[in-house]
């Protein structure tokens, strides 16, 4: 009997210490860490506003959206860090010269995933609500203005895909001449992801072609039994902002993500 008690207790004791995780304390920024509960009564006028204005104080393409979980008082972090400059690193965005937008997804099985987070403010330490289905980093672009008026990103790079007809098919738009590309990999079979045909360009240089699998496979890391839906993929090429071709022997089809859900 002794032996069964001692066995739970090794594997109770071993299985707490597997899911203890340790805490960051990040200093408050009113122009990158945002707090939803602070925006529950703005307009999109206004919201409007606030992100231009933060844009001009960060230079950043994006920020942090969070939700105040809880307010400790007088803790005494051995360190409390810059989230921007945790975050704004090469390794934390998209690939790409000139990507300077944070995978959130890489971003949250890095960072929120594995840490208690504190968001310091004077002498308050706000505990973020740290959901696995929270999106704790919103890119800016493309900022869409009530007045219409768009604004897409200042440098975007290039994603040249080789036409696989594993997993793509382009089709016919029967009531329209337009040609669009399914894409057969989603386990999620409700709604669709596709790449939506713009302009042929027949000798445009391509330099580096990449595998529409590879890119599938690296999104497929950050997601629970490494299934992929079809919003994963949207998500990762409109947040990205990447101008996308689609390769087919030596001609280049230029293409836009696009969804739909039933």
């Amino acid at each position: 009997m002794k032996v069964y008690i001692l066995l739970i207790f090794v594997s109770t004791t071993f299985f707490t210490q597997a899911q203890k995780k340790d805490t960051l304390y990040f200093k408050y920024d009113k122009h990158y860490i945002l707090f939803s509960n602070d925006f529950e009564n703005y307009s999109y006028k206004q919201f409007e506003q606030e992100t231009i204005e933060n844009i001009k104080w960060t230079g950043t393409e994006g920020y942090f959206l969070l939700k105040k979980l809880d307010t400790l008082y007088n803790l005494k972090p051995d360190k409390v860090h810059s989230l921007k400059g945790y975050v704004e690193r090469r390794e934390f965005y998209y690939p790409g010269k000139y990507s300077r937008t944070v995978n959130r997804k890489l971003l949250k099985n890095e960072l929120f995933n594995k840490y208690i987070i504190f968001i310091v403010d004077k002498n308050s330490y706000i505990k973020i609500r740290q959901s696995p289905y929270e999106n704790f980093y919103n890119s800016y672009y493309p900022i869409k203005f009530s007045s219409e008026k768009l604004i897409t990103k200042p440098l975007r790079d290039t994603v040249f895909i080789k036409y696989d007809e594993e997993i793509l098919s382009r089709e016919k738009n029967p009531n329209e001449n337009e040609f669009y590309y399914l894409i057969d990999v989603f386990s999620d079979k409700s709604s669709a992801t596709y790449f939506s045909e713009k302009e042929i360009y027949p000798n445009l240089e391509s330099k580096k072609i990449q595998s529409l699998k590879e890119i599938i496979n690296e999104i497929r890391k950050y997601n629970d039994g490494n299934r992929l839906r079809g919003s994963d993929l949207f998500d990762y090429f409109s947040n990205a902002g990447y101008k996308i071709f689609i390769v087919k022997e030596s001609i280049c089809y230029k293409v836009e993500i696009n969804g739909w859900i039933e």
